[in-house]
């Protein structure tokens, strides 16, 4: 039996929607916080809804009973405490699951405490307790959703152009539900026992060409200008952007700069038995 958590998020119910494709309702379970209308809307599939945190270890013990495969999809609240992740691990062993799919992200990982990005640091400590705890394991190092790009590149893009301290950083984007295709294949088929993969897009791209498509798209020469950060958050605190999300965007702009996401691979495309869906189409499909 297959159990997804997360699997009333974005990335855990596609992959529950793909997963059904392929399985019975009746092999597959999935862990939820709480009930809610789409913990209901998934009992109505047939699915087993099990209730359960990664902060109560016990609640997963029980949640987890009977599983053999786990698809351990990450949450951001470990960047701030790594035992919550550790948890799923843990209960994974003491319940007897034999195989372990874990969303990472691309990017250097280092486990040293002098990692300053919380996140990348969560991820490399969650694949090191995995490959520790003897379980057989996948590793799926997710790229930047691609549906992100409109929230990214913000409402005026199409008449102002983008504005951001990203510098020449690429990024190797997939679609989200690419990946969850590329995930259910991962947990129904055979050869991936103790592999890790890159789950991105076959080319990387920078914001210069990003705009560059949107140009062709609409016939509008768009501009991207590569901002200091010193620039950025003055013009964002003159705009009144709250400083939590000003933060947020320069971190993920030192990330992009630094190269961190620049990752072309074929791991996604190998999987999905053909190329994934790519930034030209996606970009065509949002905005011509």
């Amino acid at each position: 039996m297959i159990l997804i958590t997360g699997a009333t998020g974005h990335l855990g119910y596609l992959t529950l929607t793909e997963l059904l494709k392929q399985k019975s309702a009746d092999e597959i379970a999935v862990l939820a916080r709480k009930e809610s209308d789409k913990t209901k809307e998934i009992t109505a599939l047939g699915v087993d809804v099990r209730i359960g945190e990664y902060a109560n270890y016990d609640s997963l013990v029980n949640a987890f009973s009977g599983i053999e495969i786990l698809f351990f999809v990450s949450t951001h609240e470990a960047a701030m405490d790594i035992t919550i992740h550790k948890n799923v691990i843990r209960a994974a062993v003491s319940s007897g699951v034999q195989r372990i799919v874990y969303t990472s992200t691309q990017g250097d990982k280092p486990i040293g405490g002098d990692n300053a990005n919380g996140a990348a640091r969560m991820h490399a400590l969650t694949e090191e307790a995995i490959k520790q705890s003897g379980l057989i394991y996948t590793i799926l190092r997710n790229a930047p959703y691609m549906e992100s790009l409109p929230m990214i590149l913000g409402e005026n893009v199409l008449t102002n152009g983008y504005a951001m301290p990203m510098g020449s950083g690429k990024l190797s984007f997939a679609t989200r539900t690419d990946m969850a295709i590329g995930s259910a294949k991962v947990l129904t088929t055979e050869g991936h026992d103790n592999k890790t993969y890159e789950f991105g897009g076959i080319h990387s791209y920078g914001f210069d060409d990003i705009l560059g498509i949107l140009s062709k798209l609409i016939g509008k020469n768009l501009t991207y200008t590569a901002l200091t950060s010193d620039t950025y958050e003055k013009q964002s605190k003159e705009a009144g952007v709250p400083e939590m999300y000003v933060i947020a965007n320069l971190d993920f702009a030192a990330q992009v700069r630094e190269m961190y996401f620049d990752h072309p691979t074929q791991d996604l495309a190998e999987i999905l038995g053909r190329e994934p869906v790519s930034v030209e189409e996606y970009l065509k499909k949002v905005y011509e």
